[in-house]
């Protein structure tokens, strides 16, 4: 089984890791499972298994604020890999994986006395943190999604042609949205629609011919 070491900080943690770990397996909306447990001293292990396959899984490691410690583009059915955090540093670290524009995500933090994690699944149905659903029909954009994450969304829609601003929503915080836009003044052309946050970016092309 592969491992990488996360060497952020370069600070070594204790050699014998307490880990309080409430994890159970991640059902996504496209059958997708996940699963992160602990793995022998200062490591973690995740588990994937993509049965569909219909587009690759992007898996991001980054620190608390924000810096990429690991990317990989995920194709294969079954994914397994050993994460080490023996020098990561204590301090709280994101998993995410993205497919899609759908996302998972869960936080794992380490301390002096070892690897710690909250609940990585939702129980209580899917477990995205980020889930959309964009569509067009009729010379009409539907824009959808669910958000768990606790930051709020901007939606921007913009000319492809010159990056011409066109429309612009800051501060949507609802934990459900749903609105649609009238495209058929526009002219024919690829338009381009943005949701992002703090932590999360997605890009959809409109293609009106």
């Amino acid at each position: 089984m592969k491992t990488t070491r996360l060497t952020t900080r370069m600070i070594a943690i204790v050699a014998v890791a307490l880990f309080i770990w409430v994890s159970t397996p991640t059902m996504a909306q496209s059958g997708t499972e996940v699963l992160l447990l602990p793995y022998k001293g200062d490591r973690v292990v995740l588990k994937i298994s993509n049965p569909e396959q219909d587009e690759p899984l992007a898996l991001t490691i980054k620190d608390a604020e924000g810096s990429i410690l690991f990317q990989e583009q995920i194709e294969e059915e079954k994914f397994e890999q050993v994460f080490d955090f023996s020098v990561a540093g204590k301090g709280a670290y994101i998993f995410d994986l993205n497919h899609g524009g759908d996302l998972v995500r869960s936080t794992l933090s380490v301390d002096e006395n070892g690897l710690i994690t909250g609940n990585f699944a939702d129980t209580g149905g899917s477990a995205y943190a980020f889930s959309k659903d964009i569509r067009t029909s009729d010379n009409k954009l539907m824009v959808r999604f669910k958000n768990k994450l606790e930051e709020s969304m901007t939606l921007k829609i913009y000319d492809s042609k010159d990056d011409t601003l066109l429309y612009e929503e800051e501060g949507i915080s609802a934990a459900e949205f749903a609105k649609s836009y009238d495209f058929s003044k526009l002219k024919k052309g690829v338009y381009s629609i943005s949701l992002s946050g703090n932590t999360y970016s997605y890009y959809y092309d409109v293609d009106l011919r």
